[in-house]
């Protein structure tokens, strides 16, 4: 029975050995390793490396349709930034392109004739579609927070001008000296002949100017045909006159009207073109 009693110490004793071995082994095991994940990078912010592009405003009751219109670079979707009622529409462009190099580019005529194109493209579209005040070419704004600024200072004027372009479109007339050709006169025979050729030529140079009560009658007759009107610039050869007329929608007929009768009084001297209809540019 001692025996027994003795193997069964040892037993136990055996156990307890593993048991305190055990314990011993799993205070040893060494911690996992934490690795320190890298610190993510801070974002850029946004809008640093763009700007926005602005096409014009009108009020945000009118809605308009700008699916699949691109904006002025040709890629970026126009969409409008609402505040104090108004809608802005505008489109984000690169700020290096737009901003920075501006002037540049300006002087780089394919590209101004492509920006140009798309510029007034998308300023047609929103104004076929509601009255709006339209921005000028190269209208840049650095962040939206400007732009809403600029808009809150300027928004009692902008709901008036609004108001007087509701429902309106502009015409472009110009008139150039255009006089119809003689025939080729033969040489002068005598020192009298040459004078009298000089002076004939003369005479058609002097005529360029139409005649001041029929031009008057004219500008007259443009007035009543249209809601106001505001005098341009003679920047090309052989222009006398241009000027920049605002109509309400629906009443083109009758000012041409106008523009055909006086052509057909002048057709031996003076030609007349009219262009558009454009958004009103000339009235904001």
């Amino acid at each position: 029975m001692k025996r027994a009693k003795a193997k069964s110490s040892k037993s136990q004793a055996k156990k307890s050995h593993a048991k305190s071995k055990s314990k011993v082994s799993a205070k040893a095991k060494p911690a996992p390793r934490v690795v320190a994940k890298p610190k993510a990078k801070p974002k850029k912010a946004a809008g640093r490396s763009t700007a926005l592009y602005l096409y014009g405003i009108n009020d945000a009751a009118e809605k308009v349709a700008t699916s699949g219109c691109p904006g002025i670079d040709g890629k970026s979707q126009i969409r409008a930034i609402e505040t104090d009622g108004l809608a802005c529409w505008v489109s984000e462009v690169d700020r290096a392109e737009f901003v920075t190099n501006l002037e540049r580019h300006m002087e780089n005529l394919e590209w101004l004739a492509t920006a140009g194109v798309n510029h007034q493209r998308t300023v047609e579209r929103l104004s076929a579609q509601a009255t709006i005040v339209p921005a000028r070419f190269g209208a840049v704004f650095l962040s939206e927070t400007s732009l809403r600024e600029d808009v809150a200072q300027r928004a009692s004027q902008l709901a008036d001008t609004l108001r007087r372009l509701h429902h309106t479109e502009e015409l472009g007339v110009k008139i150039f000296y255009a006089p119809e050709l003689p025939p080729p006169s033969a040489p002068a025979n005598s020192g009298r002949e040459y004078l009298a050729q000089k002076a004939k030529a003369m005479n058609a140079t002097r005529s360029k100017t139409l005649p001041a009560n029929e031009f008057e009658e004219f500008l007259t007759h443009l007035q009543k045909s249209s809601v106001a009107w505001t005098q341009g610039k003679t920047s090309q050869q052989n222009q006398v006159w241009s000027g920049s007329f605002l109509l309400k929608k629906g009443t083109r007929e009758k000012f041409h009207e106008v523009l055909k009768s006086f052509a057909k009084r002048w057709q031996s001297t003076h030609q007349i073109e009219c262009t558009g209809p454009w958004p009103p540019y000339s009235f904001v």
